[in-house]
């Protein structure tokens, strides 16, 4: 089955401030400070803590993500980044014992790919089951922002954006927030960009 991209035939472009220019209020209501983080990786361990005694997520948390943080989950990761390791490195020992070289990077990769397989169906199956709720929530949001205003938004939310890069505030961790309620950070371990489909 061959890969394919489609492009939406409506364009929609919405400016924003570039984050060099957000006031202190707006970077502070923006990035997580080093207080911020403590906090929020403190509460990760918590809930990590909680997953692995069998208990349920509380209410305002989930046990998404932290599945590497209990031993269960850590030793089931690392099984699958070994087993991936060895394959590739197999290949390689075949390589070199027929060619004396590495002759084919192809089946090196298709090694790592047969046993990441596994691994990238779920990856797909969370971004479908994530792209699905995105979706809810946009509508949930415009629903609410609708019966606020009593102004219909025309817009179809076909897609949005947002661009988190290593430049940040001194002082200021870039992970970005969504909103300022208890449990309602999303983090990303590293800086990087993310397409939200709504």
């Amino acid at each position: 089955m061959a890969k394919h991209v489609t492009f939406n035939d409506i364009v929609q472009a919405r400016k924003t401030i570039s984050r060099q220019d957000y006031s202190e209020l707006e970077a502070h209501h923006s990035w997580l400070s080093p207080d911020e983080m403590e906090k929020m990786t403190e509460r990760c361990f918590q809930t990590a803590a909680r997953m692995e005694s069998g208990k349920e997520s509380k209410r305002e948390s989930t046990y998404r993500g932290l599945e590497c943080l209990s031993d269960k989950g850590k030793d089931k990761l690392d099984a699958v980044i070994n087993s991936c390791t060895d394959a590739v490195l197999d290949e390689q020992d075949r390589q070199f014992y027929l060619f004396e070289k590495i002759q084919d990077s192809e089946m090196i990769a298709l090694a790592s790919m047969d046993c990441s397989e596994e691994c990238s169906k779920k990856a797909l199956r969370r971004g479908q089951s994530d792209a699905r709720e995105a979706k809810r929530c946009y509508r949930r949001m415009r629903d609410m922002e609708t019966s606020r205003t009593g102004k219909h938004n025309n817009n179809n939310g076909s897609a949005s954006s947002f661009s988190v890069s290593d430049e940040h505030s001194a002082g200021a961790i870039p992970i970005l927030k969504t909103g300022n309620t208890k449990g309602d950070i999303r983090e990303s371990a590293l800086p990087q960009f993310q397409e939200v489909m709504c």
